[in-house]
């Protein structure tokens, strides 16, 4: 079913609307929400979680996409159960690495999850991405958006870790003087 059709139905508050995303977009919110809890059973209740806030926020919001929408419930979701449930022990500090990598980019004292949900900030960052080369910005948005571990960046891209280590601090370089000419740092 097409994304639009799914969002009538929401609008139409039809129950199926939930039950049609998450067959369309599930299994990608699930595995971002195990990329960032890193447990499966904490996944699966970020996925009802999020099932619960699709229904709850379509009307009045009508996403331009229904998979971005989702996945931005879904990350927001999975890094709030994150900090509850502290599961940096759980998953080695891949999601904390993720935040401390960032945070070196940013002057101010609020945590990094507050401030990337800032549109200014954001506006930023989606200018530097557009600016990098595609496999540069592929790699930040792997680390950063879905918080993959550079093993598992570069097993997806069929590169060394050490090339993704070095993509990563060229790129939080760049993004560190573009933040601090736009006054973030």
């Amino acid at each position: 079913m097409k994304d639009e059709k799914i969002i009538e139905l929401f609008f139409e508050r039809n129950e199926n609307a939930v039950s049609q995303a998450t067959d369309k977009y599930g299994t990608c919110c699930q595995s971002l929400a195990r990329s960032i809890l890193r447990n499966e059973e904490d996944a699966k209740e970020c996925l009802n979680d999020v099932s619960h806030k699709l229904w709850s926020s379509i009307p009045p919001t009508r996403p331009q996409s229904l998979k971005a929408y989702m996945l931005k419930l879904t990350r927001n979701r999975a890094i709030d159960m994150y900090d509850i449930k502290n599961a940096a022990k759980r998953g080695n500090g891949e999601t904390a690495a993720c935040f401390d990598e960032l945070s070196e980019c940013l002057a101010s004292q609020e945590s990094v999850a507050e401030s990337v949900e800032a549109s200014e900030l954001a506006k930023v960052i989606n200018e530097l991405l557009k600016s990098e080369k595609p496999l540069a910005r592929k790699i930040f948005l792997q680390r950063y958006f879905y918080m993959l571990t550079v093993s598992e960046i570069a097993n997806a891209n069929s590169i060394g870790e050490s090339r993704v280590k070095m993509s990563l601090q060229r790129t939080r370089n760049r993004l560190a003087e573009k933040l601090s000419k736009a006054g973030w740092r």
